[in-house]
């Protein structure tokens, strides 16, 4: 998540109510119920924020994502769907968010919610645009992307940028990651951009695997260095953070782990199954 800095496009009266809202300390607009099916605490535990990352192939080229028979990407388009998209970044900052500069915990969930508030007073503009993924099977929603569709870079006239993505515990492992920045890609090639940035916390060495085993590949490293007493007190005081979050990842890929032995048990029974009955 990025902060947005200044915009050169008008803000519409419903989106910038919406932001100034959440700003405020306001809590949810009115008329909206919300309803989250998991405490704070034990969602933060049980969910995990993907890697960017994107299948480069055939199917790519063409427009289709390999994982579009399971999955459906709209756009976040009601205050329904802003406030789980919300929600579930706020869960997912305190494990993926870096804490070297004292945000961590309450502080992250902060983090998350300002900077994608803001932005969502941005959404009239088009640059910024919110999209969720759902289950087709289901129609539940399983993962968010923010897309940033006019993003500065350095080397070339302009790129897409991802600005924060996740996914909800309960699809961990079945590559919603995957689909949805395969459909970032995709938006990306539409738009005639030719690259598609997005940055992961150096604390988040899963989600870089996975983007390195995705199609994206390392660009630059982003280094730095606490200069002052409190600043370098602040990144001792970030050890025990780092150690939370370490415990925590530890946790999800057990929980993974769990998960691959389980679909691997019911594809053998189911083998067995089908070869007794052609006997």
């Amino acid at each position: 998540m990025r902060s947005p800095g200044a915009r050169s496009k008008e803000v519409s009266a419903g989106d910038r109510d919406f932001r100034e809202s959440f700003l405020a300390g306001g809590g949810y607009p009115s008329g909206v119920v919300h309803t989250p099916t998991i405490p704070d605490r034990e969602r933060c535990d049980k969910s995990e924020r993907f890697a960017p990352g994107l299948a480069v192939g055939d199917d790519q080229m063409t427009g289709m994502s390999k994982l579009s028979h399971l999955y459906e990407l709209r756009e976040a388009q009601t205050d329904e769907d802003r406030l789980w998209l919300l929600d579930l970044a706020q869960d997912l900052a305190e494990v993926t968010v870096a804490p070297l500069r004292g945000v961590w915990g309450e502080q992250a969930r902060a983090f998350a919610k300002n900077s994608i508030t803001e932005l969502f007073g941005y959404q009239s503009t088009r640059q910024w645009r919110f999209y969720i993924a759902t289950d087709r099977a289901t129609n539940e929603r399983v993962g968010y992307l923010i897309l940033n569709m006019d993003h500065e870079c350095p080397f070339d006239r302009r790129e897409t940028y991802i600005e924060d993505m996740g996914v909800v515990s309960e699809y961990l492992g079945k590559r919603v990651g995957h689909f949805l920045t395969d459909e970032a890609a995709r938006l990306s090639a539409e738009a005639g951009v030719h690259y598609l940035g997005a940055h992961i916390s150096f604390t988040n060495r899963r989600a870089l695997l996975a983007a390195l085993g995705n199609g994206f590949e390392l660009e630059s490293y982003r280094i730095v260095r606490p200069c002052t007493p409190e600043a370098i007190e602040t990144t001792k005081a970030s050890e025990g953070a780092l150690e939370r979050q370490a415990q925590l990842e530890k946790t999800r890929k057990a929980v993974l782990s769990r998960r691959i032995k389980r679909r691997q048990r019911s594809a053998a029974r189911a083998a067995r199954r089908g070869g007794a009955e052609e006997s």
